[in-house]
């Protein structure tokens, strides 16, 4: 999303966004009630390796205290299954994720 992006409606939403030359995808959930107009919380939750973002959110029921408690949550899907911890992601290791 830029800045002249829609605000998102409740619910979940697939975002794609180009960082430096790849296509990375976010899962975004935003709470009931949310209306863009005052600042709130972002969470972002990183997966496990290997893993997805919606996987993750699936595992741990943030969206329902996103929903109780009113913030965002993102999950955003590392390259190749991970994030570039350790030594864990092989060739991806080298480049930003």
């Amino acid at each position: 999303m830029t800045p002249a992006s829609p605000r998102p409606a409740a619910g979940d939403h697939r975002l794609t966004l180009d960082v430096g030359g790849k296509q990375r995808s976010v899962l975004l959930h935003v709470p009931p009630g949310y209306t863009g107009t005052n600042p709130v919380p972002l969470v972002v939750a990183l997966h496990f390796y290997p893993g997805s973002g919606e996987r993750l959110r699936d595992m741990i029921g943030m969206d329902a205290k996103a929903d109780e408690h009113g913030f965002l949550v993102a999950y955003p899907d590392g390259v190749a299954g991970g994030f570039n911890a350790l030594v864990c992601c092989g060739a991806e290791a080298t480049s930003p994720s």
